[in-house]
């Protein structure tokens, strides 16, 4: 009787195929309010993970509504018997024209402020305030801030020093020789603010 060999199936199957991903977003450049859509398809995968997107019924290849209020960059995590794959799609959050509008550069600034018989004292001294004029006799700190931006304490309280200037001083170091006959040692000018106060 002859042995009779019996083949058996090979263990060496190849690996499963990592999951490839085509990830977008359309439009991907809104105005704050408005929406817009990510769409994804996917092979080879059997879960997909959106991060920043709420639910967890996501099809392999789906769609979803979003409105970011800020510019934003998804990130897509596909899973499958091979392993995981990632992609990313990015929407851009501008605001509306009307809003951005009503920010004004130094030089519209300027102009409107010049427009109105004002007179430019000096321009973004030590980065602020960005401009100092004088009206009808009496001197302004105005900073100039684009939407979003805010005073910072620091700068409110050099603008609000600004507003109480009774008298701007130029000191020279003690023993060094006067540029002009305006400049004052410390100790002079000290003597002058006493002299004020006695008033």
């Amino acid at each position: 009787m002859k042995n009779s060999k019996v083949e058996r199936p090979s263990s060496n199957q190849p690996p499963s195929p990592r999951p490839a991903v085509s990830f977008t977003a359309n439009p991907d450049r809104i105005e704050r309010g408005q929406a817009a859509t990510l769409s994804w398809q996917t092979t080879n995968a059997t879960r997909v993970v959106v991060r920043g997107v709420q639910g967890c019924d996501l099809e392999v290849n789906d769609s979803r509504e979003v409105t970011p209020s800020d510019s934003v960059t998804y990130c897509l995590t596909a899973y499958g018997p091979g392993g995981k794959q990632q992609a990313t799609a990015s929407v851009a959050v501008t605001l509306p024209a009307a809003q951005e509008s009503g920010w004004l550069a130094h030089s519209s600034v300027r102009r409107q402020l010049e427009k109105a018989g004002a007179r430019l004292v000096t321009v973004g001294a030590w980065g602020y305030p960005d401009l100092l004029f004088e009206l009808d006799g009496r001197v302004f700190a105005v900073e100039v801030k684009g939407l979003g931006d805010r005073l910072r304490p620091h700068q409110r309280r050099v603008i609000e020093a600004l507003s109480r200037l009774e008298r701007i001083y130029v000191c020279r170091e003690k023993g060094k020789k006067r540029a002009e006959d305006s400049e004052l040692t410390v100790d002079e000018m000290l003597a002058d603010i006493a002299r004020l106060a006695r008033k």
